[in-house]
């Protein structure tokens, strides 16, 4: 409304499909984004992405110093599926805890489970999901 106002000040037409179509796309799209997803990325444990990946640059680099050629794909590839096999044990993990009741105070490091933000079910769901995509036949 205000940039309708200040826009209709200077007597210019204003294009209300296009402001609001921009605010959606822009604004509001990924605050609800961020809003669903913010549970999975507590869920997922990214700081310890770094294991995984060191993993497979080292690979990469002790592979290029044997002198073979870098093939994009199989490494992009392996890097989602030890990414995803990351995840996969993180949610475990957490649900594994929780069952056993052996996480049940809420700390910083506190999985999603534990945090009330999904189920138990939810976990071992998005884990089974992930390990689907963490299988790569050869």
């Amino acid at each position: 409304i205000l940039g309708g106002f200040l826009l209709g000040v200077g007597r210019l037409p204003v294009p209300w499909q296009a402001l609001l179509l921009s605010i959606g796309i822009y604004v509001a799209l990924p605050l609800v984004a961020g809003y669903i997803s913010r549970k999975w990325l507590i869920a997922a444990w990214p700081f310890s992405f770094t294991a995984s990946v060191v993993a497979v640059l080292l690979g990469l680099a002790v592979s290029c110093h044997m002198g073979h050629a870098i093939r994009w794909v199989p490494f992009l590839l392996t890097l989602i599926g030890m990414l995803s096999s990351q995840v996969a044990a993180s949610l475990l993990n957490d649900c594994y805890d929780h069952c056993r009741k052996l996480d049940t105070q809420v700390f910083p490091t506190s999985g999603a489970v534990v945090r009330g933000l999904i189920s138990e079910q939810q976990a071992s769901r998005g884990a089974a999901v992930c390990m689907a995509v963490g299988i790569r036949r050869p």
